[in-house]
């Protein structure tokens, strides 16, 4: 997850610097769908691969990832808010 956010931020950046600002629209939305899947491949692969026998490892997984989305979304608020670089 530390890593997704971390390349998000970088692709932020870079989207947030384009001429064109639904780029940087369609880069959060790509972002939130594709953490979704990540995590949800996660869940699975966990409960196929060592077959709890609960679902009570789904909580701790859900605190990390609300806690990791709020951060990504104050971060992408924040590069997306900047002024944009004059590049010559």
């Amino acid at each position: 997850m530390v890593v997704f956010s971390l390349l998000m931020y970088v692709a932020a950046r870079v989207a947030a610097d384009s001429k064109l600002t639904r780029v940087y629209i369609q880069l959060v939305m790509l972002a939130v769908f594709m953490k979704m899947l990540v995590c949800l491949a996660l869940i699975i692969g966990y409960k196929q691969g060592f077959a709890p026998m609960d679902n009570n490892f789904v909580w701790p997984f859900l605190i990390i990832y609300v806690t990791s989305t709020i951060y990504e979304v104050i971060y992408l608020e924040k590069v997306g808010r900047q002024k944009k670089t004059n590049l010559p």
